[in-house]
C-alpha cells in the first residue's frame, strides 16, 4: 500500500469549470510515517497540509465541445455534440446535451430527432482545432507551477505544495480565471 510509505502524494481534482472551493473540502492532513486511517479520524477533516507534495490535477470541461464554443459565442447554452470521424459516433458532449440523454459513444443516426427538437449544434471532429487549443491551456498552465505533467489532452497535474487551503483555493480560483480569459475554455 503506497499509503504506508513515508512519502506522500495528495491529488486534488481541481474542476475548472463548477467548483474550484471544493479542494478545501477535500483536503486532508497527513502526519509522517502515519497512513491516512491514522492520521484523520472519522468525519474530520483539517485543512493544512505541510511537508508533503501537493499536486492538482486539472481538467478542462467537455474540451472538444468547449473548444467548438470558443469561437463562436452563439453556442453559449445551446446543447453541443462532436463526432468521431466519419461523423459516427458522439465523443463529446457539452452539459446541455448530456442533459438530453446522449449518451457517448452513441451513433449519431439514432438521435437525429433529439438533435432536431433541441437545436443541438452537430460538429465534425477537428482534432487539429483541440490539439492547438490543448497547447494554449497548456502553456497557460505551465506559467503557474514550477512542475507540470500533461496527462491528456486537457488534463494536467500541477505541484502546488506548500500552500494551506485557503491558498489552494486562490490558486484553484485564479487559475480556473486565467485559463478561461486566456483561452476561452472552462
Amino acid at each position: 500500500d503506497y499509503l504506508s510509505d513515508k512519502n506522500y502524494a495528495v491529488v486534488i481534482d481541481c474542476d475548472l469549470q463548477d467548483r474550484p472551493e471544493l479542494i478545501a473540502q477535500n483536503l486532508l492532513k497527513i502526519k509522517k510515517n502515519q497512513t491516512i486511517e491514522e492520521s484523520v479520524k472519522p468525519g474530520e477533516i483539517e485543512y493544512y497540509i505541510s511537508g508533503i507534495p501537493m499536486f492538482a490535477l486539472v481538467d478542462c470541461n467537455n474540451f472538444y465541445a468547449s473548444c467548438e464554443r470558443v469561437f463562436d459565442p452563439r453556442l453559449e447554452q445551446r446543447p453541443i455534440v462532436v463526432l468521431s470521424n466519419n461523423d459516427g459516433c458522439v465523443i463529446a458532449r457539452s452539459n446541455e446535451a448530456k442533459a438530453l440523454g446522449i449518451a457517448m459513444g452513441e451513433p449519431a443516426f439514432q438521435k437525429e430527432e433529439v438533435y432536431a427538437k433541441h437545436n443541438v449544434a452537430v460538429f465534425s471532429s477537428n482534432f487539429a482545432l483541440y490539439g492547438d487549443m490543448s497547447q494554449r491551456v497548456m502553456r497557460t498552465l505551465a506559467q503557474h507551477s514550477a512542475a507540470m505533467e500533461i496527462y491528456s489532452i486537457d488534463e494536467a497535474f500541477l505541484e502546488c505544495g506548500g500552500l494551506t487551503a485557503d491558498g489552494l483555493d486562490r490558486f484553484a480560483s485564479h487559475l480556473r480565471k486565467t485559463v478561461k480569459q486566456w483561452t476561452g475554455l472552462p
